[in-house]
């Protein structure tokens, strides 16, 4: 049988107890503090790489834009121009998609035409189209351009509708015998989703001030005035197409000829060099032999070559891997004309 304790035992088992309560708490406050800290420095690494991104990005659009010598031969040179994808006014923000941006194309068109050691320039297309506008706004600096020095376009892939647009601003048009050539004729687009709102329960309610200030609506189908007005529009932007594919190829290919495939139709490299779409089936270096010839060199001389860079970044080229964004949502987002 046990004995009981006497006061100082009782006393040294108490203190025992609250000396282990005590140490107890204290490795507690000790753990948390510790998480805390480790949370406080996560938070912080966390803030570090987002300014160091930051900073990457912003310098990435700063270094990757304009023109870059790739070959900084002594010398002549050649303004070396790659248009790939769509045909767009302005870049979507933050994407690093290949785009054909007249905001970025336009400017260095201008300055190489202005760079004296600039002796003609090279451009290789590959574009199903896209912007109206932009088009035309490209095709303008490289008839600019080609007034002072000699323009060579190679099509390697595609040059469809506005992508056509531009090749036919080059003093010769050397294509692939696979490319994809022509599909001359404009096209707009707008989405009705009227019936799709219905079944959801939702009833636009428009107020206007005119007739036709909801003109392309996608809440309505255009009435038959609408559609006269629009296919007037459509004419006039043809006629603006068909008149610059003349100009740009002057005595090369007159109006009868080409209002016979001016319907929209593709060809291959092969028949477009037949209906007069372009002037020689060969490679990019049959078209680098070629701006040589027209600039006066022997096909020997090398040449030092000015890259164009569009305006992109690494950053953005990540974002772009996981969050896409197609061309053809920014295309018809909203109603335009689109040489497509």
């Amino acid at each position: 049988m046990s004995q009981p304790l006497d006061g100082d035992e009782i006393k040294t088992d108490l203190k025992s107890v609250d000396s282990n309560s005590v140490n107890s708490s204290k490795e507690r406050k000790k753990k948390s503090f510790n998480l805390v800290k480790l949370f406080l420095f996560f938070i912080l690494t966390l803030i570090i790489a987002l300014v160091i991104c930051g900073i990457g990005f912003s310098i990435g659009l700063m270094v990757s834009s304009g023109e870059e010598i790739s070959s900084p031969l002594p010398g002549d040179k050649i303004a070396y121009l790659e248009l790939n994808g769509p045909i767009l006014l302005s870049r979507p923000k933050g994407s690093s998609k290949k785009f054909i941006v007249s905001d970025e194309v336009v400017p260095f068109i201008n300055k190489m035409r202005e760079e004296k050691s600039v002796k003609g320039m090279l451009i290789i297309i590959n574009s199903p189209g896209g912007s109206a506008t932009a088009s035309h706004e490209i095709y303008e600096a490289i008839m600019k351009f080609r007034k002072e020095k000699p323009v060579v376009v190679y099509i390697r892939d595609i040059a469809a509708s506005g992508g056509y647009y531009i090749a036919s601003s080059a003093n010769y048009i050397v294509t692939s015998p696979n490319a994809i050539v022509g599909n001359i004729g404009v096209i707009m687009v707008t989405l009705n989703i009227r019936d799709m709102l219905s079944k959801l329960g939702i009833h636009p309610v428009v107020i206007k001030s005119a007739a036709h200030k909801d003109l392309l609506s996608s809440f309505r189908d255009p009435t038959p005035e609408e559609r006269k007005i629009l296919d007037k529009v459509i004419k006039d932007i043809y006629e603006v197409f068909k008149d610059s594919i003349l100009k740009g190829r002057d005595g090369k290919i007159n109006r009868e000829e080409l209002e016979k495939i001016a319907d929209g139709r593709i060809f291959s490299g092969v028949e477009a060099v037949k209906v007069k779409l372009a002037d020689q089936v060969g490679s990019l270096e049959d078209a680098e032999n070629k701006l040589k010839e027209l600039i006066g060199v022997p096909k020997s001389k090398k040449l030092g070559k000015i890259r164009f860079k569009p305006k992109t970044s690494d950053l953005s080229e990540l974002f772009d891997r996981f969050i896409p964004s197609p061309p053809e949502v920014h295309l018809y987002s909203t109603p335009k004309v689109l040489y497509r």
